[in-house]
């Protein structure tokens, strides 16, 4: 049986990595790592498949391997700082993620990564949504915000930004943002409903029906909207 090229069946395990398809490109990292052990981007690869799998220790080898052969090697540098957040070392998160951030921004200048700041973007979610999970709504919202000032989809980053905000009951400051973004986005449904939802619980029950009947106008079926609808409608005809 022939020898598989080591180049092609790097390049076939980057395909189904970047596919998400884990189970099939395991083994072939496997198999990689016997063949080279300098490759930051096989152990980037190793790194995110053990963190996938729960295995937050083998990720954080695998990270500072991958980082050990380059320092620059910037998705494991951000890798690693989702790990030390998932641990609890906030602080060590920050630092090396600030630290990605500073060079993968260098190498926005200078021209060389043009898809850098989707990136940027996409990265930031993910450790907005990590510091969200774990009840810290202020670091959330930082990164909530960065995220939708890199991102040319910038709505949907917006209002996980204004729910972070909800969450710290600050209603009246989530609601002028979350209006805000509706000035130039004011047929987004989710949007919509998000402000609904602040208007709601700030008991203005006529504003939050006028934002529900504006998104049932665009999408007659919407089953979040109809619900709450006629909730607020019952409570309004039953109120004193």
């Amino acid at each position: 049986m022939a020898r598989q090229d080591p180049d092609e069946l790097f390049q076939a395990a980057k395909e189904y990595f970047n596919e998400g398809h884990y189970k099939i490109v395991e083994p072939m990292i496997q198999q990689l790592m016997i063949i080279d052990d300098r490759n930051p981007e096989v152990h980037y690869m190793a790194g995110t498949l053990y963190f996938e799998k729960g295995q937050l220790k083998k990720a954080l080898a695998s990270f500072r391997k991958s980082l050990d052969i380059d320092p620059n090697f910037t998705d494991s540098s951000i890798g690693l700082s989702i790990i030390l957040n998932d641990l609890g070392r906030y602080s060590d998160g920050k630092r090396v993620f600030e630290e990605a951030y500073a060079l993968m921004k260098q190498k926005d200048s200078s021209g060389s990564e043009p898809y850098v700041n989707e990136k940027l973007a996409n990265k930031h979610e993910e450790l907005a949504d990590l510091y969200f999970l774990y009840k810290r709504y202020e670091e959330a919202l930082e990164n909530y915000n960065r995220a939708a000032d890199f991102s040319k989809n910038h709505v949907a980053f917006k209002i996980k930004a204004v729910d972070s905000l909800i969450h710290m009951k600050l209603l009246s400051r989530a609601l002028k943002e979350a209006q805000a973004v509706e000035d130039k986005n004011p047929y987004h449904i989710d949007l919509l409903l998000k402000i609904a939802q602040i208007h709601y619980q700030l008991n203005d029950l006529r504003r939050a029906e006028e934002y529900w009947e504006k998104v049932l106008s665009q999408d007659p079926n919407n089953e979040e909207a109809k619900s709450h609808l006629k909730h607020s409608q019952r409570e309004i005809f039953i109120s004193p």
